[in-house]
């Protein structure tokens, strides 16, 4: 269970700040603060899967910072595309589109995000783990277990809500006089 609560710590806060940086950036680009994701809370999974299995790959392989930024940059591809593929198949909507940028396959991915997230990858792996570590250390105990397990209800609760109800109106609301708003990342299927 201590092993769960770790894991589950390290993707939340990955979680997190991911879900900062989308708001911050699509601020700094729009002006107005949005929902991007899926999930009604303050969380993107996405970046909690990509940054828990970078961690994963770490620690396995100890590798050097050349080979953890290919390798992240790599894992973190194979995932937003999956993502992307996912969340279009079963939605039948697009929460980003990348057609307008270059070297990018099929709008899912492309080459400067890629690398924008090898970079993010050497970032976390070499100074914000070892201080969520020291963290997550000095909080053992119980207080971290209901903070944790706290996180993890809510979650779970959101996570399997939004699955059925996902976070689409904040696209939407922001329009602008049937401007599209999102033409470079939010757009519904026909």
């Amino acid at each position: 269970m201590e092993k769960f609560k770790k894991y589950f710590f390290f993707f939340i806060i990955f979680c997190f700040l991911g879900y900062f940086w989308e708001v911050f950036y699509t601020f700094y680009r729009k002006g107005t603060l949005i929902n991007v994701g899926t999930m009604l809370g303050p969380w993107l999974p996405i970046y909690g899967s990509g940054g828990l299995l970078i961690y994963f790959i770490y620690k396995k392989i100890k590798t050097n910072t050349l080979s953890l930024f290919f390798i992240s940059s790599f894992m973190c591809a194979v995932i937003e595309y999956a993502t992307s593929f996912y969340l279009e198949k079963v939605y039948g909507m697009k929460w980003w589109n990348y057609s307008h940028k270059p070297y990018n396959l099929n709008g899912r991915i492309y080459l400067e995000g890629i690398l924008f997230f090898g970079l993010f990858a050497i970032i976390c792996i070499k100074f914000i783990l070892p201080i969520l570590e020291k963290i997550y250390d000095k909080l053992k105990g119980r207080v971290l277990s209901i903070i944790i397990y706290s996180l993890f209800i809510l979650f779970t609760v959101d996570f399997i809500y939004s699955t059925f109800n996902p976070n689409t109106n904040d696209a939407k609301k922001v329009s602008y006089n049937n401007v599209d708003f999102y033409k470079d990342e939010w757009y519904t299927l026909s």
